[in-house]
């Protein structure tokens, strides 16, 4: 007498069942790993941009010269290495803008607007330092020795918070301090 053999449908449902779980769990974190690497790329991206941005800034701030007319710096006045200004555009503490004179004798400005990041440049229009990705929330420019009779080393303190566009996740806050670079005792 042959017997055949074969699987029963509740062997088969079973099996089914497990490799059913095995290819879920396997997919699931497969999903996740693309996840989070999205985020480690919009984060490094997001670091990228605004590392770019502060030392942009920077080396214009360091190389800032005095304004020896009172031309540029209209509020703080002659002798005057930068001259900043708050929403309500009263000049000094902290501010949302800096203006200066930059190496090459123009004047030269930075400033928040809508969330971008804004370069002027004398009398050129201005331009957007930061791309249409990100947002920047908060723009504070602290400044320190800039009228030279304090015989304090001028010195600007940059602080900035950033996200990505339209939920702001990642956001980072960075918060430099630049030097001018011609002693200024």
């Amino acid at each position: 007498m042959v017997t055949k053999k074969a699987f029963t449908l509740i062997e088969m449902l079973v099996a089914v069942t497990i490799f059913t779980l095995v290819v879920g769990s396997a997919f699931g974190l497969f999903i996740s790993a693309i996840r989070s690497q999205v985020k480690a790329l919009a984060a490094q991206k997001l670091l990228d941009e605004t590392s770019y941005t502060i030392e942009y800034m920077s080396r214009f701030l360091r190389m800032a010269v005095k304004d020896p007319s009172g031309g540029c710096l209209t509020t703080a006045g002659p002798g005057y290495n930068y001259e900043n200004s708050d929403k309500d555009g009263i000049p000094g503490g902290d501010s949302w803008a800096i203006r200066f004179i930059d190496y090459h004798g123009q004047c030269h400005e930075f400033y928040l607007e809508n969330g971008f990041l804004m370069e002027k440049v004398s009398t050129q229009p201005a331009l957007e330092l930061t791309s249409d990705d990100f947002e920047i929330s908060s723009l504070n420019f602290n400044l320190s020795g800039q009228d030279g009779a304090d015989n304090l080393q001028p010195r600007v303190t940059i602080s900035l918070t950033i996200g990505k566009k339209p939920d702001l996740k990642p956001q980072i806050t960075i918060q430099t301090t630049i030097s001018q670079r011609n002693l200024d005792l």
